[in-house]
C-alpha cells in the first residue's frame, strides 16, 4: 500500500528493443506487489513505449491497475489498456484471450480501457 520496493534481480530490465510492454501483478492489500514496484522502477528504455497492465486477485483489485498505470505514465509510457483477472478468469482461456486482445490492440495503436 505504501509503494515499497523489493530487491530484485536483475536490477535493470532493458525493454528498449520492444514496442509494447505488458506488466502484471497479483494484488496485495489493493496494490501492486513490492516486486512489481521495483520492476517498474528497473525498466530502462521504457520511455515512449506503449503498455498494457493486468492484475490477478482473489477479493478485489483495489487501486492496483490505477497505481500501475500512474507508475508507468510517470515514466513516459502510454498505457493503452488494463484488465483485472480473478483466479477463475486465469483458468479460463477467455480470460487470457482478453489480455492477448488488449496487447494486439495496443500494438496497433488502439487505446482500450
Amino acid at each position: 500500500m505504501r509503494g515499497a520496493r523489493a530487491t530484485i534481480e536483475p536490477a535493470v530490465i532493458d525493454v528498449s528493443a520492444y514496442d509494447t510492454v505488458v506488466v502484471g501483478t497479483p494484488v496485495w492489500a489493493g496494490s501492486p506487489t513490492p516486486a512489481i514496484n521495483a520492476a517498474v522502477n528497473a525498466l530502462r528504455g521504457i520511455e515512449g513505449k506503449s503498455a498494457v497492465v493486468f492484475c490477478t486477485f482473489g477479493g478485489s483489485p483495489g487501486k492496483t491497475l490505477e497505481t500501475l498505470k500512474a507508475m508507468l505514465a510517470g515514466r513516459g509510457v502510454d498505457v493503452r489498456g488494463a484488465v483485472p483477472f480473478t483466479a477463475r478468469d486465469v483458468k479460463k482461456e477467455m480470460g487470457m484471450e482478453a489480455l492477448a486482445d488488449l496487447v494486439r490492440r495496443a500494438e496497433k495503436g488502439m487505446v482500450v480501457q
